[in-house]
């Protein structure tokens, strides 16, 4: 069984005073139609690290997710956990995909900066490089502004933002767009994740 290690947002119910753990079902079904079954990691723990090091020894995960939802700085624990779970794909040499949110965590993990950007948010636009051109989704109004030397723009949008990247020496990449969020998934999608984790 290949196990995939999942990050999941944070929302706050304020009717019930609730603060709750949430992945969007679909980016499961994704990940498994692609070969993959899904483990979602708490953002609260005693000793995250102690519990990181846990599951990656009883799992032996082929990948990481950094899935998208929340703003960095919405929700520090969060964040914390996502700074840990870079560090473990650092450590173990586990591929990483950064999905929206968790390309724009790895960004600034690496020293990168964000910005605002228009256009954006629920949209679908194409994005390109010299061998590909393709239509993607579009939810964030983040995009990157200074992007650290050791990750490689692979995805371009029709703007000039950065719509994807690549680790120069590691095995971890960001894409901004949600491939979960398509009606059907897309072929190249479920490609780019099989080949990334399957190494």
């Amino acid at each position: 069984m290949k196990i995939v290690l999942v990050s999941q947002r944070i929302d706050y119910i304020k009717d019930r005073t609730e603060t709750r753990d949430n992945i969007d079902q679909n980016l499961i079904n994704f990940l498994n139609q692609a070969g993959f079954k899904a483990v979602t990691v708490p953002n609260v723990n005693v000793d995250q690290k102690e519990f990181l090091k846990f599951l990656v020894k009883k799992l032996n995960p082929h990948g990481i997710v950094l899935s998208g939802g929340n703003n960095i700085g919405d929700y520090v624990k969060r964040d914390k956990l996502e700074h840990e779970l870079i560090n473990v794909s650092l450590n173990n040499k586990i591929p990483l995909i950064g999905i929206c949110r968790g390309m724009q965590f790895i960004n600034t993990y690496f020293g990168g900066t964000l910005k605002i950007i228009k256009n954006h948010v629920n949209k679908r636009h194409f994005v390109s490089n010299l061998n590909n051109y393709f239509e993607v989704n579009s939810y964030h109004d983040f995009t990157i502004d200074n992007q650290p030397k050791e990750l490689q723009t692979f995805l371009t949008a029709e703007d000039g933002a950065i719509e994807s990247f690549k680790h120069i020496n590691n095995f971890i990449m960001g894409i901004m767009w949600h491939p979960e969020r398509e009606n059907s998934f897309k072929k190249f999608d479920l490609d780019l994740f099989k080949l990334f984790f399957n190494g």
